[in-house]
């Protein structure tokens, strides 16, 4: 039986250097393009529901909420009747303001913000509970927020790669 030898990558790499320049071949470059096109980007977007009357009644309202691990605090909503998107803000550690928008037709909407680029979708998931699926990108894996209202009450569950969280706060 003959012993096959592998050969390490970084010697492979050493044997691949050239002592001159390699010529550009525009031509070449092109066919391996069409071999490997990037994937189509898909937007399949789905009808935006009508918003529940709990969605009216906190827009524009602000929500303080107890001392909470991640010092959340000023939840605020902006719901637009037939809009695709709604909008999302709050304060973070304290003295980070972070508003993003939040694709409520499936498709995730992105914001950048002085904290960095989020990605965001949202639906109403029962009359009263509305579910934000979020990513700050280049950061952690994605979250999710599950924020249910009860008149003047706000119940907020988040889950996340650190556990779930769960903590409530009233209307201002």
């Amino acid at each position: 039986m003959k012993e096959t030898v592998l050969t390490p990558l970084w010697e492979l790499v050493k044997a691949v250097v050239s002592d001159e320049e390699i010529p550009a071949t525009p031509a070449a470059q092109k066919k391996l393009m069409a071999m490997a096109p990037p994937p189509a980007l898909s937007l399949k977007t789905s009808e935006v529901p009508d918003l529940p009357n709990i969605a009216r009644e906190i827009s524009g309202k602000t929500y303080s909420l107890q001392a909470n691990n991640w010092k959340y605090d000023n939840f605020r909503f902006h719901f637009e009747p037939g809009s695709d998107y709604a909008s999302f803000s709050y304060t973070a550690k304290e003295s980070d303001v972070v508003s993003y928008k939040i694709g409520l037709d499936g498709q995730y909407r992105f914001t950048k913000t002085e904290i960095g680029s989020f990605a965001a979708k949202g639906s109403w998931t029962s009359p009263d509970t509305f579910e934000i699926f979020y990513q700050l990108i280049g950061y952690s894996n994605p979250g999710k927020w599950s924020l249910t209202f009860n008149q003047e009450v706000i119940k907020v569950v988040e889950e996340g790669v650190t556990g779930v969280y769960e903590y409530s706060g009233r209307q201002q």
